[in-house]
């Protein structure tokens, strides 16, 4: 999954665990198999500076602030792209239906 991403020009790195927040694309192993939150999944993270735009209109409930916006916008638009190029990368993917990271694909397996 990481080489067809590269392959397509996106920046990638794989997480063991627990995921970081290093900016681009995110496949992260979570090891504990024996739960439906177990397996292989793929997620977009903006720059260091557009989450430093974005935190404090964030905490403050500012759900109109152009930074929270334009961050909507892109994780919108990568999920997109993310989604088509695994499909087209002949990966068997979903999206998640975890609330703590509601943009994220997890791979089937």
């Amino acid at each position: 999954m990481a080489s067809a991403l590269t392959r397509a020009g996106f920046a990638v790195h794989v997480a063991e665990g627990v995921g970081t927040s290093i900016p681009g694309v995110e496949i992260v192993v979570d090891p504990f198999r024996a739960d439906e939150g177990g397996g292989v999944y793929v997620g977009w993270h903006v720059g260091g500076e557009l989450v430093e735009d974005f935190s404090a209109p964030l905490l403050a409930q500012d759900w109109t602030h152009p930074a929270l916006t334009l961050h909507g916008a892109i994780a919108e638009a990568m999920y997109d792209a993310l989604m088509r190029v695994l499909v087209a990368s002949g990966f068997d993917v979903v999206p998640t239906d975890n609330d703590m990271s509601p943009l994220s694909i997890k791979l089937i397996v």
